[in-house]
């Protein structure tokens, strides 16, 4: 199931294939925010229950599919995604654990928000429940994949 959802990335919001894709979600929850500085107008479709969330960008006239988020229980009042995850990540690996599987990251960041990690090549950012790499028990709080560059 995971992997029917990743393959909509990049396609328009219509299409039948990403109905089909997510078609045992619901209830969905939708918010749209405008476009901001260097950001385009988006919509986010959630399934809070399911712990999982679809990011539609507003390109001109079209909406694509540019990034799907799994969620941790709890973490913005998701249910934890039921689904096996991409790149064999787990919810109960740690910082360390994804170094240690993926290799040392593209980029990073957190510290006043929660630590994150991004892998650029696999379009892939992992987002952490603590505020710190140092600390070795802080397990993944949300995975996202995203269109890559």
């Amino acid at each position: 199931m995971t992997e029917a959802i990743v393959r909509c990335l990049g396609r328009r919001q219509e299409e039948e294939v990403i109905q089909q894709a997510v078609s045992c979600f619901s209830p969905w929850e939708i918010k749209k925010y405008p476009s901001a500085k260097n950001l385009p107008a988006c919509e986010y479709h959630s399934c809070k229950s399911r712990g999982l969330q679809l990011c539609f960008e507003q390109l001109g006239e079209r909406s694509i599919l540019s990034a799907v988020h799994f969620f941790n229980e709890g973490q913005e009042g998701f249910s934890r995604y039921p689904e096996a995850l991409p790149y064999d990540l787990h919810f109960d690996l740690t910082n360390v654990d994804v170094v240690r599987k993926l290799g040392e990251p593209d980029g990073k960041g957190g510290h006043h928000v929660p630590v994150w990690i991004t892998y650029d090549q696999k379009g892939l950012q992992v987002n952490f429940e603590g505020f710190s790499f140092e600390d070795r028990q802080n397990k993944i709080a949300s995975v996202i994949l995203f269109n890559k560059q």
